[in-house]
């Protein structure tokens, strides 16, 4: 198979449609000037071949292969390639009965991209499959040789090389399908993962969960069966039961009838006796009042006035302690001002021995220098007078010594100037050579300091923004600690309100609120509050079992509760809109006037919202509540009222004749009420806690503390690597270079100093040696006697001049001293201490003295006025007693008319409850009757087993079970519950769902089997590629190293070559290859030592035999001569000639050797923006004459010629369909090209106008 024709058309550089025909099977060229476009023929073969890496074909992108990108009104780019197929040996697979194959493959502005093969739309991967058949392989390209491919052989490392070693034996294919099996068995591997994963979370759960679904459905098969036996038991059982209680019925209310006759006869007498009674007690009662009256009042008053008076001197008593403590409070006061002031006096005394001391030293001095001055005062007057004396300085000192002692000092300074010039000079000599250093270290400093600034600055940016931040962090940590205490305590009282409402299960009920549509107010003892505590016994009985049921606004909702709340226990609801109620007792002055305060309506007691009244109403009704039973009795039972009373303590009056009490303790520890009444106390407090909480957290921003403390670690970071920064810049050679260079300028300013004051002060004493020296000449002459005398005097008066000012200096120093001052201020300091203390004393004394005894004296004034009132509180104590004993006789009257009242009450409440007895047993009876009927009615069976009921041998034998009606009943409720919460549980389809997943696990194990089997497949395959993968490997370097040796022995006489593994291989060619050279026979040690050109021929001899060992259909090669001399380009055209007599080639050259050796020569151009082919056929005599020229030419060897150079698309069109001998070229209007085909005939087939057709 090779290349036939190429059609391009809007191709990079080819504007128009270009059409290069009459390609050798063999060996053909392309050239032309840089830049032409002859690059671009091999790219757009590249391109029809399917190539991915873009930058092989010097683009970025498709869009950049249309002509000029578009904007010279080309939008898209097309390029098929005409391959001859009629050598079946070198077929592409599946193509065996094609004789020609046409590929095309077209992009547009877009990035549409379009393939076709032989006319029909194809996809890349067959187009690619199609090619890599006969090893095209585009995007790993063995064919096509590249410029700088060459070098980079060279370069390669031996795993590279044994790579193309690969590629040539096929193998690298393997290693492709390889890693798709490896990834296939990853696949496998992750499959067999999911089928474990579907099998342990999904099939297997769910088959155990039908399992646990099929035995529910069993069991609730055998519940059901146990329900129905035991529901047709209880039916007989209740029946024969009520039977036997109606005839009991019947004869007692008899018998009730008789007993009330006599008790009602009783209950009259003793009403009589209660009358009498009460008219005595009235009698004596008026006449004790007019007795005791005004002794009482007049003890009551005294004893009012004594707690008045008491309770002044008590008042008076804590102000004088008020004015004592304060009294107290002014001296400590007192006390502390004198302590401060005597450590002040402290001080002031050790600053005034200072100024004494120091005082005592001026003196001293003073008079040092006046004895000095009067001394050399005699000497001048001895001077004057003519008396021979030896003048001093004053300080005893005379000239000669004077002298001596100054050239000693001269000396001594001028040795100290020598080392302070041998030192100047050595620090400036070390510091120009540290100054050279510091130059050369100034890019590292320059880096640090760089380093330190940015650091610097973030620091400060992030310092600014931390500022800014305004976050106060000790408050912040307060503040959280406020709410975990505050929420440590809301979890303590939740606690305590889990605790108590555990207690009060039976006042609180949990339901699904999701299934419930309606509003729920809640439990009944949930919806008021108590307004006074003493009525929770009261209120608590008289709401009796109501305080647990349920409040909703409707039936609706009552039902949605029952049915879908999923409540855990029995409830009674109360539907607000269909609840009825008992009337409320209304006439508020009747009731007045029969219990005189003492009772009042349960609802009054309470509070509660209005939209619950109606439950409070029903709840409470006319329910009311009395002080006491007396008043509870009166109520009850008063014809007026008539209504159920309850006392404070619990007791009931039912007007239907019943009394309920007698054993009540009222306990708030046990009390419902009471216990819901603390809950309610802790749940608000509770609220009121997290309403605190809530309000705290809302001052806390959580935001502005994380970007807080993130930024504050952050700051903390950057500081810490602002510090190493510091350190490194500190101890980094040009700092310490510097350090010292600072160092020595300063040590050298100051020598300089020093240096300067030492010629000063040389200066100074040579002055004053010259004068010395010449007194002391004047003074050993003595020949001008008035001239020594005069220059004595002289002296005399300079040394007493000096010594007057340091007399005058030494006076001014103890004015300043002025130690007397300190000592006033001294002085006074302590008068005024003392001052104080005695004030002190004074405070003290008096508060001891007067308000001591004053507070003494009210005090016992208290207890006395406290005595009277104990006195006259027990006098009248003591009469109230007497008073009490009078009341004996009437308490005795009051004991015994409570007694007839009593009596009445019980037998009128014996009567009731006989009566209620009576009423009952006939109600009893009535509905005995009526459930006998509803019994016969709903079961028709009972007609025909009614005479079994209770006989032996029967299944309704009820005394041998041994059980009651209501345990019976209990058990068929047990039974029932069991069925409900079954039939809502269990999955009636169990049985059908549960084969159906044994069947899924039974198929989900057999597909992982097989799975598992493919796996294993695959793995044992591969390891048998890998064998063959070796021999393979092994079998073409063989092959390859004798053509490499061939073919560099044929491109340089007297070399070979070779490929051997590296000396340190352990697998020989499989690590990797490396290439050897001779020259004359003698190896190479490194390829160092070859020319370019030697180079560039061994890499291209290499790649060469890569691909005589499986040879491609068609090689393309790109200005592989470019680095050759023109000798060695005219051996690779004869060598191309003689190996590879089966390929087809196009090369790209720039030299005559190389294409002199083609068969077929295309020449490009470049004209007017878009590029031109001209195909030369006898090119050699052509490049002989004129390489340019674009003449016409014939070649006498040859059927083919030249074509016009200007001849238009439309005349090329027509000629290539009329002139069998004339060239194919098709062009666009007004633009030149130039095809030259090899053949006389027309070559257009028709599969080749079919893929025309489509690009149109």
């Amino acid at each position: 198979m090779h290349i036939k024709e190429i059609h391009i058309d809007g191709f990079k550089s080819y504007a128009t449609r270009t059409v290069l025909n009459g390609f050798d099977k063999s060996f053909n060229a392309i050239t032309g000037l840089n830049g032409s476009g002859k690059s671009n023929i091999l790219d757009a073969i590249c391109f029809v071949l399917g190539i991915s890496n873009l930058g092989q074909v010097r683009v970025n992108n498709l869009q950049e292969l249309i002509y000029k990108q578009g904007q010279a009104d080309v939008t898209k780019a097309s390029v098929s390639v005409v391959f001859d197929n009629s050598d079946k040996d070198t077929s592409p697979v599946g193509y065996e009965d094609q004789s020609t194959i046409t590929v095309y493959r077209q992009i547009m502005i877009g990035g549409k991209n379009k393939y076709m093969i032989n006319g029909r739309n194809a996809q890349l991967s067959r187009v690619q499959n199609l090619f890599h058949s006969v090893q095209l392989n585009v995007n790993n390209p063995h064919f096509l040789i590249m410029q700088g491919r060459i070098t980079k052989v060279l370069n390669m490392k031996p795993i590279e090389i044994l790579g193309m070693i690969e590629e040539a034996a096929g193998t690298r294919m393997f290693e492709v399908k390889k890693g798709q099996a490896q990834k296939t068995i990853q696949k496998k591997d992750q499959k067999l993962e999911e089928i474990a994963k579907l099998l342990s979370e999904e099939i297997e759960p769910k088959l155990e969960k039908l399992n646990a679904d099929k035995t529910k459905y069993m069991k609730y098969n055998e519940i059901l069966n146990e329900y129905q036996n035991m529901e047709r038991y209880c039916i007989a059982f209740e029946y024969y039961t009520a039977e036997c209680q109606l005839k009991n019925l019947k004869n007692e209310e008899d018998s009730l009838r008789k007993k009330i006759s006599e008790l009602e006869s009783k209950h009259n007498e003793f009403q009589k006796k209660e009358s009498e009674t009460q008219k005595k007690i009235e009698n004596l009662k008026k006449q004790r009042q007019s007795d005791m009256k005004d002794e009482v009042k007049e003890l009551e008053n005294k004893v009012a006035k004594l707690n008045k008076e008491l309770i002044h001197k008590k008042s008076e008593l804590e102000h004088k302690k008020e004015e004592y403590e304060r009294e107290k409070a002014q001296l400590d006061s007192l006390q502390k001002q004198i302590m401060d002031e005597e450590n002040n006096k402290l001080e002031l005394e050790k600053k005034c021995h200072n100024a004494v001391v120091r005082s005592e030293e001026l003196k001293q001095k003073i008079q040092d220098l006046t004895n000095k001055i009067d001394n050399m005062k005699r000497q001048k007057e001895a001077v004057s007078a003519g008396v021979a004396v030896n003048i001093s300085d004053g300080n005893g000192k005379t000239i000669t010594e004077q002298v001596l002692e100054c050239k000693q000092t001269i000396t001594s300074l001028k040795s100290s100037l020598k080392q302070s010039e041998m030192r100047l000079s050595h620090l400036k000599t070390t510091l120009n050579e540290k100054k050279i250093q510091l130059s050369k270290q100034s890019a590292e400093e320059t880096s640090l300091k760089q380093q330190l600034e940015e650091i610097e600055k973030v620091v400060n940016t992030q310092a600014k923004q931390l500022e800014q931040l305004n976050f106060n962090e000790s408050k912040y940590i307060e503040t959280e600690k406020q709410i975990e205490m505050l929420e440590a305590d809301i979890v303590d009282r939740t606690n305590k309100i889990n605790q108590k409402k555990m207690s009060l299960e039976q006042i609180f009920l949990d339901y699904n609120k999701e299934n419930v549509s309606g509003n729920v107010m809640g439990v009944v003892a949930n919806l008021f509050r108590i307004k006074d505590k003493q009525n929770t016994c009261a209120l608590e009985v008289a709401a009796g079992p109501r305080l647990g049921q349920l409040v909703v606004d409707t039936e609706k909702t009552g039902k949605e509760v029952i049915e879908k709340g999923n409540i855990s226990r029995r409830v009674t609801v109360i539907p607000l809109n269909n609840i009825t109620y008992g009337k409320r007792f209304e006439n508020q002055e009747l009731l007045k006037q029969v219990h005189n305060n003492n009772a009042s309506l349960a609802l009054d007691l309470i509070n509660y919202e209005s939209k619950v009244e109606n439950a409070m109403k029903y709840c409470f009704g006319s329910t009311l509540v009395a002080t006491d039973m007396e008043t509870a009795k009166k109520v009850a039972f008063d014809k007026t009222i008539y209504a159920r009373t309850v006392t404070i303590d619990g007791d009931v009056f039912d007007p239907s004749g019943t009394l309920t009490g007698g054993s009540r303790h009222f306990n708030p520890e046990t009390s419902i009420l009471s216990k819901l009444e603390a809950l309610k106390l802790i749940e608000d407090e509770r609220d009121s806690i997290i309403k605190k909480v809530e309000g705290l957290k809302s001052q806390l921003n959580k935001k502005l503390k994380d970007k807080y403390y993130a930024l504050k670690n952050e700051l903390r970071l950057k500081k810490h690597e602002q510090s190493l920064a510091q350190k490194r810049v500190e101890q980094s050679s040009y700092f310490q270079t510097k350090k010292q260079v600072e160092e020595m300028e300063q040590e050298i300013v100051k020598i300089n100093e020093n240096m300067k004051q030492f010629n000063i002060d040389i200066q100074n004493k040579q002055k004053e040696l010259v004068d010395l020296e010449k007194q002391q000449e004047l003074f050993s002459k003595a020949s001008d006697e008035e001239a020594v005398k005069k220059q004595k005097l002289e002296m005399i008066d300079k040394n007493i001049e000096k010594a007057k000012k340091e007399l005058q200096t030494a006076k001014t120093e103890l004015k300043e001293a002025d130690s007397d001052k300190l000592s006033l201020q001294l002085q006074q300091m302590s008068e005024d201490i003392k001052e104080m203390k005695t004030q002190y004393e004074s405070k003290r004394t008096e508060i001891e003295s007067n308000l001591e005894k004053t507070f003494t004296k009210l005090q016992k004034d208290v207890d006395n006025a406290s005595e009277a009132y104990e006195s006259e509180s027990t006098n009248l104590k003591a009469c109230r007693l007497e008073f009490s004993k009078s009341d004996e006789e009437i308490s005795k009257l009051n004991e015994l008319k409570d007694k007839y009242a009593k009596n009445a009450s019980d037998i009128l409440l014996e009567v009731k409850s006989v009566e209620h007895t009576l009423s009952n047993s006939g109600k009893n009876s009535g509905k005995l009757a009526t459930l006998l009927n509803a019994l016969k009615s709903e079961n028709k069976w009972i007609k025909n087993e009614k005479e079994n009921f209770n006989k032996p041998d029967t299944e309704f034998h009820f005394d041998k079970n041994n059980q009651s009606l209501q345990e019976c009943k209990q058990r068929l409720s047990k039974l029932k519950e069991e069925c409900d919460s079954l039939s809502k549980s269990i999955n009636k389809k169990a049985m059908a769902m549960h084969e159906k997943a044994v069947e899924e696990y039974n198929d989900l194990v057999k597909k992982r089997e097989i799975v598992q089997h493919d796996r294993h497949k695959i793995e044992n395959v591969i390891e048998d590629l890998d064998d063959k993968k070796k021999k393979a490997i092994e079998e073409t370097w063989k092959k390859v190293n004798t053509d490499f040796g061939s073919i560099f022995s044929t491109l340089l006489n007297g070399t070979t070559a070779k490929l051997e593994p590296p000396s340190d291989a352990v697998n020989g060619a499989l690590d990797g290859l490396e290439v050897r050279v001779a020259f004359n026979g003698v190896w190479k040690e490194s390829l160092t030592e070859l020319s370019g050109g030697q180079r560039s021929l061994l890499a291209l001899s290499l790649i060469l035999a890569l691909l005589r060992f499986k040879p491609a259909p068609v090689y393309i090669l790109d200005e592989i001569d470019a680095a050759l001399d023109p000798s060695h380009t005219q051996n690779i055209g004869r060598m191309l000639k003689t190996h590879f007599t089966n390929s087809q080639f196009i090369v790209v050259s720039l030299k005559e050797g190389m294409f002199q050796n083609a068969n077929v020569l295309y020449k490009t151009k470049f004209v007017n923006g878009s590029s031109l082919v001209e195909r030369v056929v006898d090119h050699r005599s052509a490049v002989d004459s004129d390489s340019g020229s674009s003449s016409n030419n014939v070649n006498p060897n040859s059927s083919s010629t030249t074509t016009s150079s200007r001849r238009t698309a439309a005349s090329a069109s027509s000629n290539a369909r009329t002139n069998s001998a004339s060239v194919t070229a098709t062009t666009s209007s007004q633009q030149p090209a130039q095809l030259v085909s090899r053949r006389g005939s027309k070559r257009k087939s028709a599969n080749e106008d079919e893929s025309e057709e489509e690009e149109e």
